[in-house]
């Protein structure tokens, strides 16, 4: 591996400017870069973003949650918003994708817990949770199968 200019003879790691792979290499010229303008999505600052793809439809979803109560769905295609719901006033701190990917499990200000819908575009059931903010939930799919 050559040295990089004004550097020394020791092996550079991947990634550095004197890398001639990969790494850093491909910002040395900007001038190719070009910025997409994305409308504000939300109101309020986003707290959670989930990436999915649909088997279905072939595409995939972006959903995002928000301090101004509301989860929306986007095509991170083009950033439009394909659905967006308000769930709760107090806003929503984290969301977990439940196993059908159309409903999310949504962690809010006032210690509740909300199971969403996307399919119907309602709660389906929400229950007072913690007596402390909840920062994260998630969704583990647990097989019940015997052995």
């Amino acid at each position: 591996m050559k040295p990089a200019a004004g550097g020394s003879s020791s092996q550079e790691k991947p990634g550095t400017e004197a890398d001639d792979g990969i790494g850093f290499s491909i910002f040395k010229d900007l001038s190719k870069l070009t910025l997409t303008k994305v409308e504000r999505v939300h109101k309020d600052a986003i707290t959670s973003v989930n990436l999915m793809y649909d088997d279905e439809a072939k595409v995939h979803k972006l959903v995002t949650t928000s301090m101004d109560g509301f989860i929306k769905m986007l095509d991170p295609k083009d950033t439009s918003v394909k659905k967006a719901f308000f769930v709760c006033q107090s806003g929503i701190n984290c969301s977990t994708p439940l196993s059908s990917q159309d409903s999310f499990a949504l962690a809010a200000q006032n210690h509740n817990i909300y199971v969403f819908s996307f399919l119907t575009g309602t709660t389906i059931t929400n229950f007072y949770a913690h007596d402390d903010i909840i920062n994260k939930v998630l969704f583990t799919n647990v097989s019940t199968k015997n052995t």
